[in-house]
């Protein structure tokens, strides 16, 4: 794999973690959150809670999607700002 495509790959997964970061503040509900707090209790505890259960919650369902879009948004505007700062370099 080229060292662009890394990159990239990196762009995405830095606008995913921040896509969920903007949910957990501004769209999750009070119970929500309390989810939020439990699932990441257990986790760092190194139990497993019901993976079906909470792969069916609104919790996981908002955090998933804030990871994609936040992942998608940052990656075009690295995409943009690649193409207008160095392949315009590239070009004499």
């Amino acid at each position: 794999m080229d060292r662009r495509k890394q990159l990239l790959g990196g762009v995405f997964l830095l606008g995913g973690i921040l896509g969920v970061v903007v949910v957990r503040y501004f769209f999750l509900i009070p119970i929500e959150v309390l989810g939020w707090k439990i699932f990441w209790h257990f986790l760092i505890e190194g139990k497993i809670m019901n993976l079906d259960a909470v792969a069916k919650s609104s919790t996981f369902l908002k955090c998933l999607i804030g990871f994609l879009v936040g992942g998608v948004i940052l990656r075009i505007i690295s995409e943009i700002i690649y193409k207008t700062f160095y392949e315009e370099k590239k070009q004499p």
